[in-house]
């Protein structure tokens, strides 16, 4: 049983340019993945390990968006779900199905979302509001499925992301969304041409061609993986490669050479 807390506020407007009038909702503290890059979110919060690996669910999450929705709604282009934690946390079903919640309030007060996610995304359930989404079309609204996604080598994702899911499941779901006509995208980030090889790097690209975006960013705070000299052929690479299907590539200022 995940253990619970309140807050006083839920949301926030994203501090990040290109996501201008995105409202940011994080309905979890902390986050199981257990990351080691280490996660910006956790260093933020300033929590050690151990406890932030222990998520704590905002139980008064559904409350607090009853009012925040209707005091912010003219000025949400889109809510994000989630910058500091993890909407569908892998092998944490309360944390999914309070996303799901929120996804249904979203739906109800005609608001767009996007997801971000390291977990296995319930694709079925999402399917279920897409179809809705659809049949009333004075009511749509395009909704963003994204994953975070660095390699394909699962040595490596056991050492540093050690209880996300498998890469595998993870494209598999967004595939699925994909072929459902969905909006799809990939954070490749924090990448480092020491940990993915160029080739593993152009069969990444190969399984996730399918996407609408791809924002790509490096391992920006610690030096042995963000010498920027590395990255000029993996940047010319995906930039051709974006450029011949028609994917949108945002490459973090930092990346640029």
């Amino acid at each position: 049983m995940i253990e619970t807390i309140k807050r006083k506020k839920i949301g926030y407007f994203s501090p990040i340019e290109f996501e201008e009038g995105v409202f940011v909702i994080n309905h979890v503290e902390g986050c199981s993945h257990g990351c080691k890059y280490p996660c910006y979110a956790q260093l933020i919060k300033r929590k050690d390990y151990e406890t932030w690996c222990k998520p704590k669910l905002i139980e008064n999450t559904l409350e607090l968006l009853d009012k925040e929705i209707p005091k912010y709604k003219d000025k949400i282009k889109r809510v994000h779900l989630c910058f500091s934690t993890d909407p569908f946390m892998y092998n944490q079903p309360e944390v999914t199905e309070m996303t799901l919640e929120i996804i249904r309030k979203l739906f109800l007060s005609e608001i767009p979302y996007k997801t971000l996610t390291k977990g296995f995304m319930p694709c079925e359930e999402l399917m279920n509001f897409e179809e809705i989404n659809r049949k009333y079309k004075c009511l749509y609204r395009e909704n963003h499925y994204g994953i975070s996604l660095v390699s394909l080598n699962e040595d490596f994702r056991l050492e540093y992301e050690p209880f996300a899911a498998p890469y595998e499941h993870r494209i598999i779901a967004l595939e699925y969304l994909s072929e459902h006509n969905c909006y799809t995208y990939v954070y490749m980030e924090p990448f480092s041409p020491e940990i993915t090889s160029f080739e593993e790097f152009k069969i990444m690209l190969d399984k996730i061609s399918f996407v609408k975006k791809i924002y790509f960013g490096s391992w920006q705070y610690n030096k042995r993986y963000s010498n920027k000299t590395e990255f000029q052929k993996y940047i010319e690479y995906i930039t051709r490669f974006c450029g011949e299907r028609s994917i949108e590539l945002k490459i973090k200022k930092e990346v640029k050479i």
